[in-house]
């Protein structure tokens, strides 16, 4: 059982979050089709600062896999991150990376997760221990449905895949006035295409006809997806609240008297800028067009914070705006050398470089 299992799950990852081969006019359908011609995003200016983030806590990549020709096993990945840029008049511009931890299978049964986990038949978790997909294209349909091209990496395999997604949700807003798009899409996958076997027992044939454990896995991939509204966040702050403070002045004083506040507060154990506090306001200056203000605020803030993945992230995204390719391209790679796992900052660099 737990040989079963890993493998199925190994092949849910990776159909679900990183694609599948289906046809492009019948999403739903099992057919396998050749990806279509993996190229960049024509105009990846359009995606700088514009990325929907992926909620880990509302969406679900889920795997089911025929266990003796008959019975299904169930499961799904627990810990996942991801990056999409999305516009909804162009979705063809549609491009998305994730990242899955190997470690976090969950199919109900301790016994069999640690299987899947650690022996090198399965996951290999200790060599391998994260799937990732980066998207290369997008194909939209003529009824909103499309086909997302990129590039699976799973247990020392990289291969080109397509995965076909529903029509996206209108994009709307969350009580936090986050904007938020939904996203489906329902496949197969063939575990064999991954080298994931388990051992000769699990593809040896039965009196039935039928193999031990089926070579197709049925993906289910529900992915909620929020992008921030800092400019009604701002709206929302309550006069004393140190974050309006300091925009405020800014706005009204300059980017220098901004910094003087933030230096009289001073960085105590229990200063109220945090690395979150600092996100805020480069977030919001960035919201209303004021790269350079932005950038000066995340350069005091990697100041107090210098190995925050975060803060790297957005002030890559800070240069992009102010035209400073290769200044963006080395803070997005100090992003990823303190958070190798950080999904946005490998989606830049893909995008972008």
């Amino acid at each position: 059982m737990g040989q079963f299992t890993k493998l199925s799950i190994l092949f849910l990852f990776i159909s679900c979050v990183l694609g599948c081969q289906n046809d492009t006019k019948e999403p739903h359908s099992n057919a396998v089709v050749t990806p279509s011609e993996v190229k960049k995003t024509p105009d990846n200016t359009l995606f700088i600062g514009s990325d929907f983030l992926l909620d880990d806590q509302h969406s679900y990549i889920g795997f089911k896999i025929k266990y003796f020709g008959f019975s299904p096993v169930r499961g799904r990945f627990d810990r996942f991150n991801g990056i999409v840029f999305y516009d909804p008049e162009n979705i063809d511009a549609t491009t998305m990376n994730a990242i899955i931890w190997v470690n976090s299978i969950n199919t109900g049964n301790e016994t069999r997760d640690a299987d899947l986990i650690t022996e090198t038949a399965w996951f290999n978790e200790a060599e391998y221990p994260f799937i990732t997909f980066q998207s290369k294209s997008a194909t939209e349909n003529p009824d909103g449905s499309f086909i997302l091209n990129g590039i699976l990496s799973l247990n020392g395999i990289t291969k080109e895949i397509a995965i076909p997604f529903d029509k996206p949700t209108a994009v709307s807003r969350d009580w936090a006035f986050n904007e938020q798009v939904d996203y489906s899409a329902r496949f197969t996958l063939k575990r064999k295409d991954f080298e994931v076997h388990g051992g000769d027992f699990w593809d040896s044939i039965m009196e039935n006809g039928l193999t031990q454990l089926s070579d197709e896995v049925e993906i289910e991939l529900d992915l909620h997806t929020r992008r921030a509204d800092y400019k009604k966040r701002y709206a929302d702050l309550e006069e004393e609240n140190v974050r309006k403070i300091v925009l405020d002045t800014i706005k009204s004083e300059g980017i220098a008297a901004g910094i003087s506040y933030i230096d009289f507060i001073g960085n105590t154990p229990d200063s109220p800028f945090t690395v979150g506090a600092f996100s805020t306001i480069s977030n919001t200056l960035i919201s209303w067009d004021m790269y350079a203000e932005a950038r000066s605020i995340i350069e005091k803030a990697l100041q107090w914070y210098p190995e925050s993945a975060s803060l790297y992230n957005q002030l890559g995204v800070v240069h992009l705006k102010l035209g400073s390719k290769e200044e963006a391209r080395k803070n997005f790679e100090k992003a990823a050398k303190f958070e190798p796992d950080n999904a946005k900052s490998a989606a830049y660099l893909d995008l972008f470089f």
